[in-house]
């Protein structure tokens, strides 16, 4: 597998009752030559991180996953405990090339939830490209 995926957000520090950090966008993956191969069961993803949950002053945010290596969305950080820190949103995978929204601060003053990563790009420069049906590759390949 080659990957250049999105790192997830960090969410919102103890006693701060911020907003989680967005989720960090894909990165590029070009492959070049006269044959490109992906074999049966290959990966190539350039895939968002999920978003940071937002904090309030007792409890921090969760921190959003990585990029996946794999055709799943990377989730945004899970709501803290009490409900007033808002989740983060998911990265991009697949078609999907934007990042989703994380929700708005509620009326209980939590932070919002940091917004999920955007895609990246996988480029191939082939004359002779080739993909498996079982490949996975996210996003979709640009042809040059």
């Amino acid at each position: 597998s080659v990957s250049a995926n999105g790192a997830g957000g960090a969410g919102a520090p103890q006693n701060s009752a911020c907003g989680g950090g967005g989720g960090g966008s894909g990165g590029y993956v070009a492959l070049e030559a006269p044959v490109v191969t992906i074999g049966e069961g290959g990966v190539v993803t350039a895939n968002g991180g999920g978003g940071g949950g937002g904090g309030v002053t007792t409890d921090a945010g969760n921190d959003g996953a990585d990029g996946k290596i794999d055709l799943l969305v990377a989730p945004g950080g899970a709501a803290n405990t009490n409900g007033c820190g808002k989740p983060g949103g998911a990265g991009s995978v697949a078609a999907q090339l934007d990042g989703s929204n994380g929700p708005v601060p509620g009326a209980c003053g939590g932070g919002g939830g940091g917004g999920g990563g955007g895609a990246g790009f996988i480029r191939i420069s082939s004359a002779g490209y080739t993909a498996a049906g079982t490949a996975k590759l996210s996003p979709p390949v640009v042809m040059q």
